[in-house]
C-alpha cells in the first residue's frame, strides 16, 4: 500500500510533538459529535409534503361555518 505524502504543516506538528511541544491540533475547538459541513437534501416526501401543504390554509379560522342574514328594506 502506497501512503500518501503528509504536508508541510503536518510535518510541522510532527516535529512539535517529537521535541516535547504542544500540538496545535489539541487546542482546537470541540464540535460535540456536530459536523457543521454536513447538509442533507430533503427526501421525496418532504418534497411531496412542501407541495401537498403549499396552498393549503386553515378554512375554520375564514369563518365558512358560519351563515350571514340579510334584511332587505323594500
Amino acid at each position: 500500500m502506497i501512503a500518501m505524502a503528509d504536508s508541510k504543516a503536518k510535518k510541522m506538528r510532527k516535529k512539535l510533538e517529537r521535541q516535547g511541544m504542544l500540538n496545535p491540533e489539541i487546542l482546537r475547538g470541540s464540535w460535540h459529535n456536530v459536523n457543521p459541513a454536513t447538509r442533507t437534501t430533503p427526501g421525496l416526501q418532504a418534497k411531496q409534503k412542501n407541495v401537498y401543504n403549499k396552498h393549503k390554509r386553515n378554512h375554520a379560522s375564514y369563518g365558512d361555518d358560519s351563515f350571514c342574514v340579510y334584511n332587505a328594506l323594500v
